[in-house]
């Protein structure tokens, strides 16, 4: 039977507090989702000959080459990327926040998702602190004027549905910018996404975002972080050697499937922030 959820109406409001990308534990088991339907293998041409992995519940099929090629990233880079997103939470300067407008009770298929960039409302000072943690349960939250139209609608709002307490969602494109230093952003473009997250009394919980992201866009990326010091074709062939999705008129994939976990905290919506 349908339960009432306790952040029914207007209180299904989130923030992100953990973004995380998975790695094989055991080797061949990751998190995320099948993507393409298919369970492939090293014979398959259809998934360029891409194994898929098997997820933590014993689900087959899925497609998170990210879990393989983040190490590799992480070395051209000089960076761990799981750190660099925790610190850029922790002061702030990844905010991302999540509604479920309509959400009423753990089996509800009239639901929208709406997604939004965050910003501290103009009183928080929580940045200035020797050791900041920005994103915490019941704060208020300002919305990013980018993330909204001239109404003040979200631009990024999807239908949804609760099943079993279970979010699910997709989303054409869903951009993530990750604060490398103090000039550059880690740009990643999620496309085709999925979204899925067990709702709970104030939080998101088992939340994994999963979808594809573009060579020749994640090659920009790359390039625009590490500079002339990588060679640009190392990192094409890196890519390519990886690639398992969006297959062209040749059979060559195009894109790098990814899975995210992630988990969020209830948090209160503020104003739309102006930049003024």
């Amino acid at each position: 039977e349908p339960m009432d959820l306790d952040c029914g109406g207007d209180d299904c409001f989130f923030v992100a507090d953990d973004l995380v990308i998975p790695t094989e534990d055991p080797p061949g088991v990751v998190n995320g989702f099948d993507l393409d339907g298919r369970v492939s293998d090293d014979t398959d041409a259809e998934g360029c000959f891409q194994p898929d992995f098997t997820s933590p519940d014993g689900t087959m099929g899925v497609d998170n080459q990210l879990a393989t090629l983040a190490p590799t990233l992480e070395g051209a880079l000089g960076s761990d990327l799981d750190a660099t997103i925790a610190e850029a939470l922790g002061d702030g300067s990844i905010i991302i926040l999540m509604e479920l407008d309509g959400a009423e009770t753990t089996e509800d298929d009239s639901v929208t998702l709406n997604l939004y960039l965050g910003e501290l409302t103009a009183d928080d000072t929580c940045a200035m602190d020797a050791e900041p943690m920005c994103i915490t349960a019941g704060k208020t939250f300002d919305i990013n004027g980018d993330s909204v139209d001239a109404s003040g609608n979200a631009l990024i709002s999807v239908p949804a549905t609760i099943t079993g307490g279970t979010l699910m969602a997709e989303v054409d494109t869903l951009e993530l910018n990750i604060p490398f230093d103090e000039g550059t952003n880690i740009e990643l473009t999620i496309r085709n996404a999925t979204v899925r997250a067990d709702v709970g009394s104030d939080t998101l919980e088992n939340g994994l975002i999963g979808g594809q992201l573009n060579i020749e866009e994640l090659i920009t990326t790359v390039m625009a972080v590490g500079g002339e010091d990588i060679p640009v074709g190392l990192v094409r062939s890196t890519l390519e050697t990886v690639a398992d999705l969006d297959a062209d008129a040749d059979g060559v994939c195009q894109a790098v499937s990814v899975g995210i976990e992630f988990g969020a905290v209830g948090a209160t919506k503020g104003d739309v922030a102006t930049g003024a």
